[in-house]
Order: C-alpha cells, then sequence, then structure tokens
C-alpha cells in the first residue's frame, strides 16, 4: 500500500512538472551534456517552429545558426547564468533570444535545463531606435556644417558692407546732409544686428 501510495505520489508530481512545462511561456528545452534534445515544450515549439517529435533526439545545433555551438552553450552560459543569443528558426529565420540556463544530475547523468525566451521584437525596436539616433546625429552634424558655412559665407559681404559705410562716412562726411548721415548710420547699425545673429548662429 505505501509504494502504491509512493507511485501515485510520483505520477502526480510527473504531470504537475508536465503541465509547468506545457503551460509556462517561454520555450523550455531539457538536453543531455552532449547537447541532445530530451524535451521540449510547446513555447519552444511556437518559438522555433518545429514539432516536438522533429527535435527529440537531435542535438542543440538544428537550433542554433552555424555560428555557436552546444559548446558554448552549456559552457559559457552555465557561468554567466543569462546571455542573449540568436536562435534558428526551422524555416531558417534567425532571431534574437535571451537564455538562462541550470544543471541537473539523474542518476550519474548530468541533464543541462534552458528557458529560451524570444527577444526579437525588443531587439528589432533598439536596432530601429539605433538607426533613428545615428540618423539625427547625421543630422545634427550636416546642420552644424551648413550653419558654419552660412555664417562664414555671410561675414564677407557684411565686413565689406561695414567697411564701405565708413569709407562712405570719412570720405564724404562734408558732402554728406543729415539724411545722408543717418542712411549710414542705419546700415551701420544694420550690420551690428547681423553680426550678433551671425555670433548666435
Amino acid at each position: 500500500q505505501a509504494l502504491d501510495s509512493r507511485s501515485e505520489a510520483l505520477k502526480e508530481s510527473e504531470i504537475k512538472v508536465r503541465t509547468i512545462l506545457e503551460t509556462a511561456l517561454d520555450g523550455i528545452i531539457v538536453f543531455n551534456k552532449d547537447g541532445g534534445i530530451d524535451s521540449f515544450n510547446s513555447a519552444a515549439e511556437i518559438m522555433f517552429g518545429y514539432k516536438r517529435e522533429e527535435v527529440l533526439g537531435n542535438t542543440l545545433e538544428i537550433l542554433l545558426p552555424i555560428s555557436i555551438t552546444k559548446e558554448q552553450i552549456i559552457n559559457d552560459f552555465l557561468e554567466i547564468g543569462r546571455e542573449e543569443m540568436y536562435g534558428k528558426k526551422k524555416d531558417g529565420k534567425i532571431f534574437s533570444m535571451e537564455v538562462s540556463m541550470s544543471k541537473m544530475k539523474i542518476k550519474e547523468e548530468w541533464f543541462y535545463t534552458g528557458i529560451f525566451k524570444d527577444i526579437e521584437e525588443r531587439k528589432s525596436a533598439e536596432r530601429k531606435l539605433m538607426i533613428q539616433k545615428l540618423d539625427l546625429e547625421k543630422i545634427n552634424l550636416e546642420l552644424d556644417h551648413f550653419v558654419y558655412t552660412a555664417s562664414h559665407d555671410l561675414r564677407a559681404p557684411l565686413r565689406g558692407i561695414a567697411s564701405f559705410a565708413t569709407f562712405l562716412e570719412e570720405d564724404y562726411k562734408d558732402k554728406l546732409d543729415d539724411s545722408g548721415k543717418d542712411f549710414i548710420n542705419e546700415i551701420k547699425r544694420g550690420v551690428t544686428r547681423l553680426n550678433l545673429i551671425i555670433n548666435d548662429l
């Protein structure tokens, strides 16, 4: 009777574990020390596009781009705990994912549990923001260059206007009436205002 009770408790525990695996929102994959896939939940099926039976018995490489090996997953990620990397769907599409790893020993054999979260949407948004930031920086540089060039090009004729106004004032002061002198003063005031605007630019 005690044996039957333990057996029932074990079955109930297995059902609970299976239920947790199948209702999890993140992909959960259990694999052995050689990278052989032992368990593949429903969220992992949706994430990678494979049915469970297509991956069981295969190694992790089926889910990874060529540049990543199962050794990197097992060794590097266990040390780090959580890391971002790329996954590969059944249709060949590469996507960004976050991976958390843990290990457990069952009957003298090590097994590894990976929790895989698809973060492609977030990374895509980050990439778009980065592109927008770079575009904005480029526009700002172009605007800086334009303003510098425009202000530099405006100063030359402005200096000429100021110089000719001074020449008129000095060389023709005896010939200018009050209106003429007022016109020259207006030119000088205009030059001063434009210089202030250019400096502000």
